[in-house]
């Protein structure tokens, strides 16, 4: 019995929709490109006490709300990476 491609596997018999196709295959060049590059995750999981420490003390600093959400958006991303 012939066996089915990695993608097959996950991905199953179901028809995908074509956004799904997108986001997935998106998904995976992430994934290979970090898999790549291992000093990414470090350095990504380095930056979230800096993340962190910079969202608390944003009002001492006084930095524009603006840039408050955009840091503030590098904790779960550093944490996900």
């Amino acid at each position: 019995m012939r066996k089915r491609s990695a993608s097959y596997r996950r991905r199953g018999p179901d028809r995908m929709s074509a956004l799904a196709r997108g986001i997935d295959g998106v998904a995976s060049a992430v994934q290979r490109r970090l898999r790549a590059h291992p000093s990414t995750s470090v350095v990504a999981a380095a930056a979230v006490p800096v993340v962190v420490g910079l969202t608390l003390a944003r009002k001492r600093i006084g930095l524009h709300p603006a840039a408050t959400l955009t840091i503030a958006c590098g904790v779960p991303l550093g944490a996900a990476v």
